[in-house]
């Protein structure tokens, strides 16, 4: 057992000598803990004598290669999987993993059956021919565009191009029409607005620190995050930063031109009120449309793929991830072709509503094109009962009015608090953005889940249509029907 002045020592020397390995390996090396070497670690780099090295980059201790039985077997001789896993003593699997390494491409189907014991085939079929039809082998084939070699199966043999780029580059040749790829061909598909280029990071404060310095702009101590926004203030790029930070997604938490997640979140909804209150009112609009003077954008419904609605999601919502499945996504684009928002629809976060009959729009996210959001509400209601669902639900956050949704025909179930955790479940807890604040829960169509039962809907005495009520005892879908039935009553009291 070492002392821990010596230990230290020790320590302390093959951290200097070679900062770069991992603390197991040192560990091994210098004959102490691996916790002494992380102590030490931690205090040579507070005081600046070696660099801090994240674990990642450190160089872990190689481990010992163990000979390979298929590889001796091979030495030995053996030419056929069935000889290397009985010479070698492993699973047919591992022998054929072995040879496949010898022999990449098969050339014929007899070269493949030689190589597969006919013993291991059910016992349905009655000779080896019959087997032998049933093993689908890879070959090599030509393309025909651009010549070179691809992989081909017995099961596909008729395939003539390697990638369906080449097939339509031939059939254009040809002067043939090449093959949609989308289910409308006459719109392109729309593609997503890059972010803007970077500034010049070598002329800014944050590449002029200390090494021990640099991560202090995504550090997650929120002094260290002050510490940061306090250099950026002498920063000469700091105006390039703040334009840049402002076009990335809200989801990244480092330190920006002095702002941190928080902050940029606040100085967007600025620029956006400001914005709103510059455009001219409702009034004025019309009247605008009407001369003929202001142009709306036409929007359309397009179909759009999961990975591109999470790609979209990652570069404009603004406090939400993209998100991990969904049953089905659509976006909104304008006449140019160019995406302006999507929406995600998969099965309900809430077990309890999650009954099968109950949709739940996960994601919905703009670029800030006015009445995209209130499409994609109202589109994907309707998707989803077309596909048999009862009802849709969604969330929206406190400080959201909500006003995309009304115009789409949803109407406000109920507010929850933040959950409160403790014990166990707030140990394996890893917070979110959205954990912390006062959630709506909006819905659309009928027969929501509830944990007090299930919500079929009533009728309105107003309008007499169907509402998901947001409490018990209520009789009208809206303050309006609740005032006409008031007139109602006050008309047929004064003629009786």
């Amino acid at each position: 057992m070492f002392s821990r002045r010596p230990a230290t020592s020790a320590a302390a020397r093959v951290l200097i000598e070679d900062p770069q390995r991992s603390d197991a390996a040192l560990a091994e090396l210098a004959q102490v803990g691996s916790t002494t070497i992380t102590s030490v670690r931690a205090r040579l780099e507070q005081v600046g004598v070696i660099p801090h090295i994240p674990v990642a980059d450190r160089v872990a201790r190689p481990r010992p290669r163990q000979d390979s039985r298929t590889a001796a077997a091979i030495a030995t001789g053996c030419t056929t999987p069935r000889q290397i896993a009985d010479a070698a003593n492993v699973s047919m699997q591992a022998a054929w993993r072995a040879w496949r390494k010898l022999n990449p491409v098969q050339q014929d189907v007899a070269a493949a059956t030689d190589s597969i014991s006919v013993a291991k085939m059910p016992r349905m079929y009655e000779d080896t021919a019959a087997a032998t039809d049933s093993i689908t082998v890879s070959a090599t084939a030509t393309c025909g565009q651009c010549g070179q070699p691809f992989s081909v199966s017995t099961r596909n043999s008729r395939r003539r191009y390697c990638t369906p780029r080449c097939a339509d580059a031939a059939a254009a040749a040809q002067g043939h029409a090449p093959k949609p790829r989308l289910a409308d061909p006459d719109h392109p598909f729309p593609q997503i607005q890059s972010l803007p280029p970077p500034p010049d990071w070598s002329r800014g404060t944050c590449a002029h620190v200390p090494a021990s310095q640099q991560t202090w702009w995504t550090s997650s101590d929120p002094v260290l995050r002050e510490a940061a926004a306090h250099l950026c203030s002498t920063c000469p790029i700091l105006a390039e930063c703040a334009q840049f930070s402002l076009a990335l997604p809200v989801t990244d938490p480092a330190v920006y031109a002095g702002m941190s997640q928080a902050e940029r979140l606040r100085r967007k909804r600025e620029e956006r009120r400001l914005a709103a209150m510059e455009r001219p009112s409702p009034t004025r609009r019309l009247r605008a449309l009407a001369a003929g003077k202001l142009r709306v954008m036409a929007l359309r419904i397009i179909p759009v793929t999961f990975a591109q609605a999470r790609a979209f999601v990652a570069a404009f919502h603004r406090h939400h991830a993209p998100p991990a499945g969904a049953v089905f996504s659509l976006g909104v684009a304008d006449e140019r072709g160019v995406l302006r928002g999507v929406a995600t629809v998969g099965r309900p976060t809430n077990r309890i509503s999650d009954d099968g009959l109950t949709a739940e729009v996960t994601r919905a996210c703009t670029d800030g094109t006015a009445n995209a959001c209130s499409m994609l509400y109202a589109a994907s209601w309707r998707a989803a009962k077309a596909l048999g669902y009862t009802c849709a639900i969604t969330y929206t956050q406190d400080g959201e009015s909500g006003s995309s949704l009304r115009a789409a025909g949803w109407r406000q179930v109920r507010q929850s608090l933040p959950r409160e955790r403790k014990g166990r479940e707030l140990r394996n807890w890893s917070p979110s953005p959205g954990d912390d604040v006062i959630k709506t829960l909006w819905a659309a169509g009928d027969g929501l889940a509830t944990r007090n039962g299930r919500v079929t809907g009533h009728l309105c005495g107003g309008c007499a249509s169907k509402f998901i009520p947001g409490r018990a005892d209520a009789r009208y879908c809206s303050p309006r029907c609740r005032q006409r039935a008031y007139r109602r009553r006050v008309r047929a009291s004064l003629t009786c």
